[in-house]
């Protein structure tokens, strides 16, 4: 049920379609559901403060 809840919320974020498709299916491990970035480039790296800031204000 997080995972789906998250996965919508990852919608509204500025984000790559490949990395929103990538979250929403992650495998959760115990409580935990894992955020995996590969970094090529500068818009990539910006995409993952996006998620990291959004994190930060879930706490």
């Amino acid at each position: 049920m997080l995972k789906d809840t998250l996965g919508n919320v990852y919608d509204v974020l500025d984000i790559s379609e490949a990395i929103k498709t990538e979250l929403a299916s992650a495998k959760a491990v115990g409580r935990l559901i894992p955020m995996i970035f590969n970094i090529n480039n500068a818009n990539q790296l910006e995409e993952l403060l996006t998620v990291v800031r959004f994190k930060k204000t879930l706490k």
